[in-house]
């Protein structure tokens, strides 16, 4: 089950559940969301803002991003990102095989492989709204019954080293 929700500061947030009672997943995740500053939207109010794409990281090792890109642009691959340990290849779900076997014949290491649902648009958060917005996340993640939770919450690294403090 796909749920759709907003959180502080008007993330939007797609939350996959599997669960054998609809109603209780519902009202959990309404309870989830209200006593953290979110609430439950109606289909299709957060969902045309995700769009589902082949997400692949593989090991940096010594390569750089450029080795990646050029690994996988024939492939179908759109972007590459820089994470701390990895490179994360995003492309089109029709290239998930494709971009997966360039990326092996490259002699890269992949640490996963997956469909995941990638905001079009980012909502950038700071100060209490963004602590809020990752307590809410934080919960999300540790609710039982949700598999996958997406959203488009985007806070910079400034901001991360500001609440580490």
């Amino acid at each position: 089950m796909m749920f759709e929700g907003y959180g502080p500061g008007g993330i939007g947030l797609l939350i996959e559940c599997v669960s054998d009672n609809r109603n209780r997943a519902v009202a959990d995740l309404r309870r989830i969301l209200s006593r953290n500053n979110g609430s439950m939207a109606e289909a299709g109010a957060v969902a045309w803002n995700f769009t589902r794409k082949t997400v692949i990281s593989v090991d940096k090792g010594d390569r750089t991003d450029e080795d990646v890109l050029m690994a996988v642009l024939d492939a179908g691959a759109e972007d590459v990102r820089p994470t701390d340990e990895t490179y994360d290849v995003y492309a089109p779900i029709d290239c998930f095989e494709p971009v997966r076997s360039a990326l092996e014949a490259a002699g890269f290491t992949l640490t996963a492989a997956n469909l995941e649902y990638v905001p079009t648009q980012t909502l950038e958060l700071a100060g209490t709204e963004a602590q809020a917005a990752l307590k809410l996340l934080d919960m999300l993640d540790d609710y039982d019954d949700a598999q996958n939770v997406y959203s488009n919450l985007e806070i910079t690294d400034e901001e991360l080293a500001k609440m580490e403090e």
